[in-house]
């Protein structure tokens, strides 16, 4: 069996109601696709600039970032530096940095952890060398 304190409660249920009506709401998924794009072309750029990644993949807003093969290995250092930087990002496994915000993060805010990336990405890489 498995139990639950919050799982099945009458607010709990509310809140998930209210969850699903607003992450169907075409407007809204609109603006994820454009914030999704936003942090895609970002991290294309940073990219361009540092060339560190493999790939950039992903859906919505759940990105990852696959290092380049003679960066595999270090998404965890890459991690630990932006949080450093004040920057909170995930990894999936050695080699892939994860991106995982709020659906309704705002613009400012991606193109905010874009510069504190750029800043992480460009002292990770001069401490390598």
């Amino acid at each position: 069996t498995h139990g639950s304190t919050y799982g099945g409660n009458p607010l709990a249920c509310v809140v998930a109601g209210k969850v699903v009506e607003l992450v169907s709401d075409t407007e809204f998924l609109q603006q994820v696709t454009a914030k999704s794009a936003l942090l895609k072309i970002g991290l294309e750029k940073l990219n361009q600039q540092f060339s560190v990644f493999n790939e950039i993949r992903g859906e919505g807003l759940l990105i990852g970032a696959e290092l380049k093969t003679e960066y595999q290995g270090c998404a965890g250092e890459i991690m630990q530096q932006a949080l450093a930087h004040g920057l909170i990002i995930l990894i999936a496994g050695a080699d892939v940095l994860r991106f995982a915000p709020a659906l309704n993060i705002a613009s400012s805010d991606i193109e905010l952890a874009l510069e504190k990336l750029t800043a992480t990405i460009s002292q990770w890489q001069a401490c390598r060398t």
